[in-house]
């Protein structure tokens, strides 16, 4: 199991240096957090490192979004229509630009956007699951791909729910998921044992499905995810990218 660094607010020079430190690794970066100009110089630094990656979060999991660095980037719409948004031009616009600018900063891999689910997952969270892995898989992007998976507490505390989404995963044939787990009640530490077992169960039900797995947005609790064979867990200097808050497009904030 690998540490991935989940970039926040002022963690420029902790990549670098544990990148080099570590001879290799892993920054995912967020737009939330990063201009255009920082993007390029972080990449290119990062990049220069023997062994070093970057991959880019686009934090699409709430398109309603106001917050005002994120939606200043370019592959965010200016404007949302949850009715046509997902099957028609204005989805291949998203990963046109999302796809430029993996290719300006040389990413690893692909990270496509995934909407954050609601209480219950429904058959129009899984149409849009759908709908952006087969237009990028056909567009043929030239990267990796790596489907976003992100999951409100509600669904992870049902064992139900966890067992619809691995069965429907089945069909996607993604070669790689990045998944992002809400918290309960905007917990740190976890204590609701149905929602730790079930984020192993879909970790364990994705690797059995061949995919790699990257779990985004964890502190030291999900080193318990190494049981289930995840390939790497994400974290980051900061409390909020330690946990996956709901409100993912709120500014980093520096709490330890």
């Amino acid at each position: 199991m690998e540490l991935y660094l989940q970039f926040g607010y002022g963690m420029m020079e902790h990549c670098r240096s544990l990148v080099t430190a570590w001879q290799g690794g892993t920054a995912i970066l967020s737009p939330r957090d990063l201009n255009d100009d920082q993007f390029v110089r972080l990449g290119d630094s990062i990049r220069s490192i023997p062994g070093g990656r970057t991959w880019l979060d686009p934090q699409f999991y709430l398109p309603d979004a106001d917050h005002e660095r994120l939606c200043s980037h370019s592959y965010w719409p200016s404007s949302y229509e949850t009715g046509t948004f997902w099957q028609g031009p204005a989805l291949t616009a998203l990963l046109d630009e999302l796809n430029r600018l993996n290719e300006q900063l040389d990413t690893d891999s692909f990270v496509l956007p995934g909407v954050l689910s609601l209480s219950a997952l429904n058959e129009d969270w899984f149409v849009r699951q759908e709908a952006v892995l087969e237009e990028a898989t056909a567009r043929n992007y030239g990267r990796p791909l790596v489907a976003t998976i992100a999951l409100s507490s509600e669904v992870l505390a049902r064992e139900d729910q966890v067992a619809l989404l691995i069965e429907r995963s089945e069909q996607w044939n993604a070669p790689a998921y990045y998944v992002v787990c809400e918290h309960p009640n905007g917990q740190y530490l976890v204590d609701n044992p149905n929602w730790l077992a079930n984020v192993i169960d879909l970790v364990a039900g994705l690797r059995l499905n061949g995919a790699r797995v990257v779990l985004g947005y964890c502190n030291h609790q999900m080193l318990i995810a190494s049981l289930a064979k995840v390939n790497a867990i994400a974290s980051g200097t900061w409390m909020n990218v330690r946990s996956f808050p709901q409100k993912s497009s709120m500014p980093s904030t520096k709490t330890r």
